[in-house]
């Protein structure tokens, strides 16, 4: 999971430096606001614009973040019961190329090149576009049959692209765990006003 984690990370940092390259440097900042039980608030910026995501970690979970730097913010959420051995990754990468955009805005082309990047770790990847009660397009990749330690969920929202990894260690993933997953992803609050 960290090799995949790394490649996401990397991919979205290659297509930051190339649109760096082709229009003017952008500053994005995730700064912590509140940290506790029930949420978490973080202010990004980026020139002439402040975003405000609120996360709400999962029933039975706490959140760890991991980092907030200039381009990333990447949050943990591990069980509180010493017995569950699925942890969630949240992470949120603004990227240019994607600025003020959706996962619903890409062509056929940007989509099935978004599909290679995320299913390059799977042996027999399955890949499920869903649609949310909100109307926000989701990208979900597991392995098909047999068992799996990760799964992963993803969309894009003017300009971040967000990504939760569901691990489980005992390779025992099923559908009310990477629920839980989209659930992460469903509970974001993007907003203008902290």
């Amino acid at each position: 999971m960290r090799k995949f984690v790394a490649m996401l990370l990397a991919c979205v940092m290659v297509l930051g430096t190339v649109s760096a390259l082709a229009a003017e440097p952008v500053v994005v900042n995730a700064t912590v606001i509140t940290e506790g039980e029930d949420q978490l608030l973080f202010r990004h910026g980026k020139v002439g614009d402040t975003m405000y995501t609120k996360i709400t970690p999962p029933d039975g979970y706490i959140a760890i973040t991991q980092d907030a730097s200039v381009s990333t913010l990447h949050v943990s959420f591990v069980p509180e019961d010493e017995n569950n051995c699925t942890e969630y990754d949240l992470l949120i990468a603004y990227s240019e190329l994607v600025d003020n955009a959706t996962l619903g805005d890409m062509t056929d082309d940007e989509y099935k090149l978004m599909v290679e990047v995320l299913t390059a770790d799977y042996n027999d990847p399955s890949v499920e576009t869903i649609t949310t009660e909100k109307g926000t397009k989701l990208i979900v990749v597991n392995e098909n049959g047999g068992e799996s330690d990760y799964a992963e969920i993803m969309t894009i929202y003017h300009g971040y692209f967000i990504n939760v990894i569901v691990y489980d260690e005992d390779h025992q993933l099923d559908e009310a765990k990477i629920k839980t997953g989209m659930d992460i992803l469903a509970s974001l609050t993007f907003t203008t006003e902290e």
